[in-house]
């Protein structure tokens, strides 16, 4: 899970993802005002612009103002413009992040996640990928086995329904604090394992301080 820093600015905006994608996207310019599927990649972290870079594309431009939102949008290429209005993230709170999120939907949240001291009470299982010397190897096992697990409440820990959110143990472990979060949602498999209410869980890919 990544930590981003929000931009106030559409130019701040601009600086993230108009950059000219890598050294092989000789499609695309740095600083053109057009935002290229290569660009946004970049930008996440990713090698095409899939729903982890468009969700990253959009969890940035909630920070703008209304103006500045539109204009993001517009800067988009014609075909990525399509493929974002396809793409398009769920804007919910934690206790209602189960019921209105399917499975392998992305969303964009905000609430504040404590620490499970229990994470098996979650069940599930689930692949990660572990570092070691520079090389990533796929790992299948119980979902707290690689990963950090939280409970995320809407405003008071403790008080009310919650999510959980997963985030890979090799990302380091989140600030307490009421964060501004981004990710994928799983569900919670097989069944058998569950110990908790949950059903589902968001797999986290980025937050911000909220």
């Amino acid at each position: 899970m990544r930590s981003v820093s929000p931009p106030h600015t559409l130019e701040e905006f601009a600086r993230v993802f108009d950059n000219g994608g890598r050294l092989w996207n000789i499609f695309s310019r740095k600083g053109d005002g057009v935002l290229s599927a290569a660009e946004l990649a970049r930008a996440a972290g990713t090698l095409s612009a899939d729903a982890e870079s468009l969700l990253h594309f959009e969890f940035l431009r909630g920070f703008l103002n209304d103006a500045d939102h539109a204009r993001a949008i517009e800067m988009l290429e014609p075909e990525l413009r399509e493929r974002r209005a396809a793409h398009l993230p769920a804007a919910t709170s934690p206790s209602r992040l189960e019921s209105d999120v399917p499975a392998d939907g992305t969303a964009i949240l905000t609430g504040v996640p404590v620490l499970m001291k229990n994470p098996k009470l979650v069940g599930g299982e689930a692949e990660a990928y572990i570092r070691k010397d520079y090389l990533y190897t796929m790992v299948e096992g119980p979902l707290y086995a690689h990963h950090e697990l939280y409970e995320v409440f809407d405003s008071t820990p403790g008080k009310g329904a919650s999510a959980i959110l997963a985030v890979p143990v090799q990302d380091g472990r989140l600030p307490g604090a009421r964060l501004h979060l981004a990710g994928v949602v799983r569900d919670i498999l097989p069944e058998s394992t569950r110990q908790g209410p949950w059903k589902r869980y968001l797999l986290g890919l980025f937050f911000a301080p909220a």
